[in-house]
């Protein structure tokens, strides 16, 4: 149980979380008040200052991680301090590049989570054309930033996710080797792992879920890579050497493509049928779900015992929010929309590096061995981006 000064301590920093999700979390950096943050960073050096003044051996397990966590949450005002200062200089060509930074992390994070160390023969190509993709968008969108605001800066950011597109493009064709190499029985047995694969993406994005916070796009890419699958399984099967299992994966695929092209037609008519604020609302309640189902199974819990997989599920599905919620942006939406797509963004580039920070812990305990290389990257969190919330709750309205 927890001690009266433990108690005390988690009120107060409780109260300087607040005012801090009131005055800091998910705004511009570059209009916030300086002063203000130096308040709450002074009261948290006097919370850490007490915990300090009782010999380490006498605190007791509560107190001692209440410490780590009033530390961590000093940390965070220390380098949003930073970031502040920093935007301040940058001025309003800031708020463009902002949200180019922060969707270019958010893509580096999907290559670490879905590629970086793991096998070619079972990676999603599909998924790497994607990302492929989305990055050459936001090189193209930051180059006309820096010829209007020309930053030195914003021109590094801009080569590093030059780099990684580069680094995309290479792992796309040896991706693409990989997976149409080796004997009939090799490709078929690969094959049906490639398409397992996309059949779990559709239990976890589409099966059971609400027709109007789907993606098409997601489904078309599924549609698209179980096609090119399929077209592999019948060259094995033609070649005259094809496992007795092979035809029957055939079928099986041809079985899933009519119900996907099926299920793509109603999601496009349940969204055509409704408005572009209904949409936004119900993604808002979509990404709520995914709030509670991350508060529950790791906030506050050890980063060593915690599942990482779940934790990617959850970054994935609050992606697939966090890009129909900007694509609804670019449509003026409305205010609301506009917001709740700051909190997507914020909240997911949180759980994002909480994904890091879970696989690092876990290797370091000797849970994962495996090493893996990402590529470079921006800022943690993107200098760029609105100011960091801290890791209360904070919901889409």
């Amino acid at each position: 149980m927890a001690t009266p000064l433990t108690q005390s301590l988690q009120t107060e920093l409780d109260a300087i979380n607040g005012d801090y999700e009131t005055h800091f979390a998910g705004q511009s950096r570059a209009t916030r008040d300086l002063s203000l943050l130096d308040q709450l960073i002074s009261k948290t050096k006097a919370l850490l200052a007490r915990i300090d003044a009782i010999p380490a051996a006498a605190r007791g397990p509560d107190l001692t991680e209440l410490r780590k966590t009033i530390e961590d949450q000093k940390k965070l005002f220390d380098s949003e301090r930073i970031a502040i200062e920093k935007a301040k200089k940058m001025g309003p060509a800031l708020e463009q590049f902002a949200p180019l930074a922060t969707a270019a992390n958010l893509t580096f994070s999907r290559y670490t989570r879905h590629f970086a160390g793991k096998g070619r023969d079972t990676r999603d190509l599909e998924l790497l054309e994607d990302m492929i993709d989305e990055l050459t968008q936001i090189e193209k969108q930051m180059s006309a930033v820096i010829q209007r605001s020309p930053s030195e800066e914003f021109r590094n950011d801009r080569n590093i996710v030059q780099q990684n597109l580069e680094m995309y493009k290479r792992e796309l064709n040896l991706i693409r080797d990989a997976q149409t190499k080796g004997s009939p029985e090799a490709r078929a047995e690969r094959c049906a792992t490639l398409a397992n694969n996309q059949f779990e993406l559709y239990r976890i994005h589409f099966a059971g879920q609400n027709r109007l916070t789907r993606r098409p796009q997601l489904l078309q890419r599924m549609i698209k890579s179980l096609e090119r699958i399929q077209g592999i399984m019948k060259g094995v099967q033609q070649s005259g050497y094809a496992p007795e299992f092979n035809q029957g994966n055939i079928d099986i695929v041809e079985q899933n493509l009519q119900l996907y092209r099926s299920e793509l037609a109603e999601i496009r008519k349940t969204k055509e049928q409704n408005s572009p604020e209904t949409i936004a609302g119900n993604l808002g309640n979509d990404a709520n779900q995914l709030f509670a189902e991350y508060r529950t199974h790791f906030a506050g819990k050890n980063r060593t015992t915690v599942d990482h997989n779940q934790l990617s599920s959850i970054c994935d599905r609050l992606f697939e929010i966090y890009r129909q919620m900007r694509d609804l942006n670019r449509l003026n939406a409305g205010e609301m929309n506009a917001k709740n797509l700051e909190i997507v963004s914020d909240q997911l580039s949180m759980f994002c590096r909480e994904y890091d920070m879970v696989v690092e812990a876990k290797k370091a305990a000797g849970a994962l061995r495996s090493r893996r290389f990402s590529g470079p990257g921006l800022q943690p969190g993107s200098q760029y981006g609105g100011t960091e919330r801290s890791r209360a709750r904070y919901d889409c309205r």
